[in-house]
């Protein structure tokens, strides 16, 4: 049941962070919640797997070049107005 909190929670400030802002920045933002989450669990680990290791660095590196990809594919910064 808490996750379900969560889940509303973070859907709420998405919601709430698009309708004040530009899409693409919310995008651009809310695309890099892995790299929040990678740190988060490095240093606050729940389990010995959360621990911060070379192949989870690399696929939110990997993640976040697909980002940085995909924006300057449609010619637009990442403060762009007109997107």
């Amino acid at each position: 049941m808490l996750v379900s909190f969560q889940w509303f929670f973070a859907n709420y400030t998405y919601q709430l962070a698009l309708s004040n802002s530009q899409v693409g920045v919310v995008n651009v933002l809310s695309s890099t919640s892995s790299l929040f989450t990678l740190i988060l669990a490095s240093v606050f680990p729940s389990v010995i797997s959360d621990s911060f290791t070379l192949s989870k660095f690399l696929t939110v590196v990997a993640s976040m070049i697909g980002v940085v990809r995909l924006r300057s594919l449609f010619g637009c910064g990442l403060l762009c107005s007109y997107c």
